[in-house]
């Protein structure tokens, strides 16, 4: 893993390397089965709407701390907790604003991106919010890059990578494009987003 932190223009971390081979293997074979399951990630998350009444995303997705009644039955919420480790975001040695952060309350929603997917700019209602990006390779996908609107910065969406920033950073995802063969079939672009926050 490695951990490049920012301050400016805004406090947040950008990480690559997230997860070993090993908890990769275990994270896709969940993830092949929601795509064989198209039910569990045809959930409505609320997803918000423009001033205008336009949907602000075009996506799929789950909270999956819905979807198992247990955490230890699910490879992606028991794997994906290493970004809650001590040192990493929460009491974090890598940047001063989030010395003393440790939240007690977190949400995983795991978002899948294909042909024409996007997400304008929003905010969360999270003190800060990690999202971390996964996908099959060789890429079958053009976009999908991380911006930051108000700042006018992109940051390159990176396999098997995480930011973690304030959630009230407004940020969106640029439009996916997929060729015709690969459309459908899983071979776009997966995120998990953990909302952290205070009771």
């Amino acid at each position: 893993m490695k951990v490049h932190s920012h301050t400016e223009p805004f406090p947040f971390l950008f990480i690559e390397d997230l997860y070993t081979e090993e908890e990769l293997r275990l994270i896709w074979c969940e993830l092949d089965y929601y795509q064989s399951n198209k039910y569990i990630l045809d959930a409505n998350t609320n997803p918000s709407v423009t001033d205008d009444g336009k949907p602000r995303t075009r996506k799929q997705g789950n909270f999956v701390d819905n979807v198992f009644q247990l955490r230890e039955y699910s490879n992606i919420l028991n794997l994906s907790r290493k970004v809650l480790e001590p040192g990493l975001i929460c009491r974090s040695d890598h940047l001063f604003q989030w010395k003393y952060f440790q939240p007690d309350v977190d949400h995983s929603l795991l978002s899948y991106y294909d042909d024409g997917g996007y997400y304008l700019p929003h905010h969360d209602n999270t003190v800060v919010s990690v999202i971390s990006w996964l996908w099959k390779e060789p890429k079958c996908f053009e976009g999908g890059d991380f911006v930051f609107e108000d700042y006018k910065m992109t940051v390159k969406c990176k396999n098997n990578s995480a930011v973690a920033f304030p959630g009230t950073t407004r940020h969106g995802v640029t439009p996916i494009e997929m060729e015709d063969q690969h459309k459908d079939l899983g071979l776009g672009r997966y995120s998990l987003s953990h909302f952290l926050n205070f009771r």
